[in-house]
């Protein structure tokens, strides 16, 4: 190896994978901390919440799997096995679409119970919330290991001589270029044009006030409750969507369509992605209010119990004296 290329390696080494270590320590612990406070605590694990962890499980896959780029990182080739390249490209490929698809899935809930909320209210539940989401999965693997099959089998079959670990674009433009637009492209595209109408849905819908002795009167309420925490998770991420996305989307859309190659665009989209894997969690949690009076409750019953030990203390003095 040439001191040019060592040096390059060094840089390259010193910057993106810096960058890639630091984004997947931070993403691990705000997702994986928000997904243990759902697990403890049944008061949160609502139908709802499954989008979310479904979403926030995506973030942490994807955030392990591109630990996998270090390895082109470090050393500017790919010195493995064939097996571990094919295992590499279909974590990259599969874990992206999982992530585009749980912000997808999150918006086409809101369009049900936007739509049909009578439907939404009587029919929807925690095994259909489940349900849907593997369904999604199975979507986007029908679709996409379909290309990776056909990389694998008959353009890329030998990894000896190979530089880079990736799927042969050239080979199948065509597909690969419907995989990148239905895919990672059209679920965001319908999630911006949703969201007017459910903006518009959501100021023509009444709240209905409920009789507290009516029956069935907790659970309208839960289902009123749901839909206002909901629309307010599909905002945020929504406006995520639109800061995060905007840049890494237009540098692929340049080099895929255009063979136009913007670095500079790439590194800041790639940053600016990243930057939404560890946010994703944090807003959830602003915006779920249930989330939020949970933890006000906790920390008042947790300041309740002190002040009573304390205010317990002189008399339990007054008690040991006699």
């Amino acid at each position: 190896m040439s001191a040019n290329n060592s040096t390059f390696t060094n840089d390259e080494w010193k910057g993106s994978t810096t960058l890639l270590v630091t984004m997947t320590a931070l993403t691990l612990l705000t997702n994986g901390y928000v997904l243990i406070l759902f697990a403890m605590h049944r008061s949160l694990q609502t139908s709802f919440i499954v989008y979310v962890s479904s979403l926030l499980w995506s973030n942490i896959f994807e955030t392990l799997f591109d630990l996998m780029d270090i390895m082109q990182y470090a050393r500017y080739h790919w010195y493995f096995t064939s097996t571990l390249c094919n295992f590499r490209i279909y974590a990259q490929w599969i874990t992206g679409a999982a992530v585009v698809h749980s912000h997808f899935i999150i918006t086409v809930n809101r369009l049900w119970a936007a739509t049909f909320p009578l439907h939404y209210r009587n029919y929807h539940s925690r095994k259909i919330a489940i349900l849907l989401c593997w369904l999604v999965v199975i979507y986007y693997h029908l679709l996409i290991c379909p290309m990776l099959i056909i990389d694998y089998v008959y353009y890329r079959p030998n990894m000896d001589n190979v530089t880079d670990c990736d799927v042969i674009f050239s080979a199948q433009p065509q597909y690969a270029g419907f995989i990148e637009i239905w895919i990672y492209i059209m679920p965001i595209v319908i999630m911006l044009l949703s969201y007017p109408y459910l903006l518009w849905r959501r100021n023509q819908v009444k709240i209905f006030r409920v009789p507290p002795g009516h029956a069935g009167a907790l659970e309208k309420r839960e289902a009123v409750s749901g839909g206002q925490h909901g629309f307010r998770v599909l905002t945020v991420l929504t406006g995520s969507i639109v800061v995060c996305w905007t840049t890494v989307k237009t540098h692929w859309i340049l080099l895929g369509f255009c063979g136009t190659n913007l670095p500079t665009l790439h590194l800041v989209g790639s940053a600016l992605y990243s930057v939404q894997r560890i946010i994703d969690p944090i807003l959830c949690v602003l915006a779920l209010e249930k989330f939020r009076i949970f933890c006000i409750i906790a920390h008042m019953q947790t300041v309740i119990e002190c002040e009573v030990v304390s205010s317990a203390q002189p008399v339990l003095r007054r008690f040991l004296k006699i």
